[in-house]
């Protein structure tokens, strides 16, 4: 996967992160919340915060992964 790729799904797993943590903010007030055309209630509150843990998890490996992209330059000094 290039730099690119996994800068661009990072982006991706911290929109998903920031709606996850807005339905678990929706739920601990009694409410629902949808994402896509799901419909969420407190009764799914496990679900979400697991969804929550993951996807960090992910974000964790992908800034890892992208994080090895460094550039390594030697030297050679001439006598």
């Amino acid at each position: 996967m290039s730099k690119k790729n996994i800068q661009a799904e990072l982006d991706e797993r911290r929109e998903d992160l920031a709606q996850w943590r807005a339905a678990r903010r929706a739920l601990s007030q009694a409410k629902s919340y949808v994402i896509g055309n799901r419909t969420l209630t407190r009764a799914n509150y496990s679900e979400v915060r697991q969804a929550i843990i993951d996807i960090e998890i992910e974000i964790s490996q992908l800034e890892n992964n992208l994080g090895s992209y460094m550039r390594i330059v030697t030297a050679v000094p001439r006598g």
